[in-house]
């Protein structure tokens, strides 16, 4: 930034040096003007007063014995010198005066034979000489008095240019320097909060603005450079955070535990690393969207629940498992890499579904076909054994036309034996024959009512309020088979119009029950001997539960069974 040449600090400081040496010169010149406007003075004094001592003299002479004296006198004021000083003084009239009162007392002096006639005469010119001398005196005087007070004037001007320069050098430049240092300092320091505040438009003030710019400026780029830091702290903060999370939602969706229960501590720590809130999977038994509200699991967030605002579908290439649903704040937000995180967290959880549902699937056939081969193995070999008993029976009975009544008796209670064993065995063989298609108990459950719905010629209502997969696939065919042995029994005996399976959870125990309108029990089926009543018993109790029989609250009979999985 250039200076206008008359603001700089150089060249006020050099035109205060400037005036300096012109006041010391001036004084100089003065001095020696006035020095010699007073040289010659002394002289004419003294020629003056030599005319004092020449006029005595001459009286004393008288008479005269020759004009030399005269002579002498009248060259003295007739001197160049005594002329000028006395001009230069405007003492020119006194001169003038003195040569009228010289004139006659020269004619005086000549023609004069004594000095008694001429003293008071000479006084007289004695006189006015004092007075001449007197004036010049004074004038001297003066001359020396006005020299002094000029060198008085001169050194005190010098003084308050000199305390003047002072103070402007100490104000303009001692004090901004000091500023500087101590902003210069502070900076060194990393405090860069300093400023000079050094005002004017010299060059002081231009450096001390240029470093408060600079101050500034170092400031603002520590402060972006701090920011930076913070934000890339904050990153790989939000990085490990995240990588954390993904190794820590992979080690749990790995575990041991059912899927229902690993879920909600995942989807509690979910929240803590993004901004969703009240965070639920919904997930359905089969491939497509379940009528029913598949509620698998939430966070722990315990504050009223609002309705979702994002929904992501759990979905691979074989089919969509459930959807995710949460409830997101619309002045959070999701940024770029919440959204990849929360992507790569929910197609671990959609792996995981598909892989547990895999599993459960190959269980449930394992299952099924190791049910089919025992049924094979049973009717191969028992199934014929009592085929052929049956047939002997019948060839015995045919061998004897007139038995007596005990033989007769026992053939009956031994074809009647058959019978039941045949017909328990043909239950069985059905029993392990039930094929299950599709994993999970709705589906079963689907499949069973819509089977017999069309053997009784009516729709069977369907409250189902279960979880998906809650149930390993051995409770799932225990289940179906109880629910397929009572909707048998509606069908051979209730004449039943309306007929409703309920499923549901009850803090932690599972419950299923058949209710019909029909026309209720019979006998007291709880202690009967019915083989169909102890079935659904023994499976009640392979479950680990009960297994309730009763009037419905319409009328008809109310089966219900509940267990602890």
């Amino acid at each position: 930034m250039s200076i206008p040449f008359s603001r700089s600090l150089l060249t006020r400081i050099t035109l205060m040096m400037l005036t300096l040496v012109l006041l010391a010169l001036a004084s100089l010149v003065l001095s020696a003007w006035l020095s010699d406007k007073s040289e010659g003075r002394a002289y004419v004094i003294n020629k003056a007063g030599s005319l004092r001592m020449q006029s005595y003299r001459l009286l004393s002479q008288l008479p005269l014995a020759g004009p030399e004296g005269l002579q002498q006198l009248e060259q003295t004021l007739n001197d160049p010198l005594l002329i000028r000083v006395l001009d230069n003084d405007g003492l020119g009239e006194q001169r003038r005066q003195l040569l009228r009162h010289w004139q006659p007392l020269k004619a005086a002096f000549a023609q004069a034979e004594g000095s008694h006639l001429l003293a008071p005469r000479v006084a007289a010119f004695v006189e006015v000489i004092d007075q001449l001398v007197a004036r010049l005196e004074q004038h001297t005087e003066a001359s020396l008095q006005r020299q002094s007070w000029l060198q008085v004037a001169m050194m005190l001007a010098m003084l308050m240019i000199l305390a003047a320069s002072v103070f402007y050098l100490h104000r303009r430049l001692l004090t901004p320097l000091r500023r500087l240092l101590l902003v210069a300092i502070a900076v060194g320091r990393a405090d860069f909060g300093s400023r000079c505040e050094v005002g004017g438009n010299d060059e002081m003030a231009v450096l001390a603005d240029t470093m408060d710019t600079m101050n500034r400026q170092l400031s603002e780029l520590y402060g972006q450079l701090e920011q930076k830091v913070e934000q890339q702290t904050r990153a790989l903060v939000r990085s490990n955070q995240i990588l954390s999370t993904l190794y820590e939602t992979q080690r749990e969706l790995q575990g041991v535990e059912p899927l229902h229960r690993r879920l909600p501590p995942l989807l509690s720590r979910l929240e803590q690393i993004s901004p969703l809130r009240q965070i639920c999977i919904h997930l359905h038994e089969g491939d497509d969207d379940s009528p029913f509200e598949a509620l698998t699991a939430c966070s722990d967030n315990s504050g009223p629940r609002q309705p979702p605002n994002y929904r992501w579908p759990l979905q691979d290439s074989n089919g969509q498992y459930g959807m995710v649903l949460a409830v997101c704040p619309p002045q959070a937000g999701l940024d770029e890499e919440q959204q990849q995180l929360l992507t790569s967290i929910f197609d671990q959880i959609t792996t995981a579904i598909a892989l547990e549902r895999r599993q459960h699937q190959h269980q449930q056939l394992q299952l099924m076909e190791e049910r089919a081969t025992i049924a094979r193995e049973l009717h191969d070999s028992l199934a014929q054994a009592l085929t052929y008993l049956k047939l002997q029976v019948s060839y015995v009975q045919l061998q004897l036309p007139n038995p007596s009544p005990e033989v007769a008796s026992g053939l009956d209670e031994m074809r009647e034996g058959l019978n039941n064993a045949y017909r328990q065995l043909r239950e069985l063989l059905t029993t392990f024959r039930l094929t299950l298609d599709k994993p999970g108990l709705y589906a079963a459950l689907s499949d069973t009512l819509s089977e017999f719905g069309r053997r009784l010629g009516f729709a069977i209502d369907f409250d189902y309020r279960l979880s998906p997969h809650r149930l390993t696939p051995n409770q799932t065919i225990h289940l179906v088979q109880i629910t397929r042995e009572a909707l048998h029994n509606v069908f051979k005996h209730a004449s039943a119009s309306q007929v409703a399976v309920r499923v549901w959870q009850q803090d932690q125990e599972i419950c299923l029950a058949v209710e019909d309108n029909g026309r209720g029990l019979v006998d007291n089926a709880g202690q009967g001997q019915h083989y169909g009543l102890r079935i659904m018993q023994d499976r009640a109790a392979s479950l680990g539960g009960s297994l309730h029989i009763g009037a419905g609250q319409q009328g008809g009979t109310r089966l219900q069974v509940c267990f602890r999985p």
